[in-house]
């Protein structure tokens, strides 16, 4: 391709895979592979996930990326790309942290098998499938990534920092339920969202006459949001809501 130049980084990978992963590459249709892939693909493992294939800076170069989180360049082989992760600062996803070598193989038209490994020659640490989202008549858009999905009431969701209230607002005591000296501790479950919002909020320890007054505080509630892989999650918290007449 005249007038594209390979990075050092580039020419590096490959020297490595020509000298260790590939001994019988394919030059009969050089670059045919790197066009079929071209475009956007989904992971199976995870939907969230869209990759993002484009032709490198020679003909049967691949770079691979996602959106701030994964970046690879490699070269085909027949039906095969092997890719080495790049070494940078926004390599620290969960992807990333599987190994620095990537095999993809294509398995038909709309699908791939992917595998990573920690050496060129190496055992798989985590294999996934890829399924393509755009045609290459619109390989250059990248897709929005599928929202987050809000977890049900009782689900398990795993974080590694809970949420934290940062704004508490007390129910109103109305002169009715102090007429009826109403009191005690009403429990809600409330959804924290990703921006410290309460999405929702269900009464889970109910007392007749104060738990829409618990529900309309816990609705105007602010956390700091629940973080799982570094990222703030949506997750359910329990709340309990005191009411006191004196």
């Amino acid at each position: 391709m005249r007038g594209a130049r390979m990075s050092p980084w580039e020419r590096g990978v490959l020297v490595a895979i020509m000298s260790g992963a590939i001994s019988t590459l394919s030059l009969a249709q050089p670059g045919a592979f790197v066009s079929d892939v071209h475009g956007s693909w989904r992971s199976e493992a995870d939907p969230r996930s869209v990759f993002m294939i484009t032709r490198g800076a020679g003909a049967r170069s691949v770079r691979i990326v996602t959106a701030g989180a994964f970046e690879a360049v490699g070269f085909a082989e027949g039906p095969t790309v092997v890719a080495l992760i790049r070494p940078t600062p926004v390599n620290g996803s969960s992807w990333a942290q599987h190994g620095s070598v990537v095999r993809l193989q294509r398995t038909s038209e709309d699908t791939m098998s992917i595998a990573f490994a920690r050496e060129l020659q190496g055992e798989p640490t985590k294999e996934d499938r890829w399924f393509r989202l755009a045609s290459k008549s619109t390989e250059t858009q990248i897709p929005a990534p599928v929202a987050p999905r809000t977890p049900g009431l009782g689900e398990y969701q795993y974080v590694e920092e809970l949420p934290e209230a940062l704004e508490r607002v007390p129910p109103v005591y109305s002169a009715e339920m102090r007429e009826k000296r109403l009191e005690g501790t009403v429990v809600v479950q409330a959804l924290g969202g990703r921006q410290g919002e309460v999405v929702d909020v269900k009464v889970t320890k109910s007392i007749p006459g104060l738990d829409d007054a618990a529900v309309a505080a816990v609705r105007r509630w602010k956390f700091k949001p629940a973080l799982s892989e570094g990222k703030p999650v949506a997750v359910w918290v329990a709340v309990p809501v005191k009411f006191s007449f004196h």
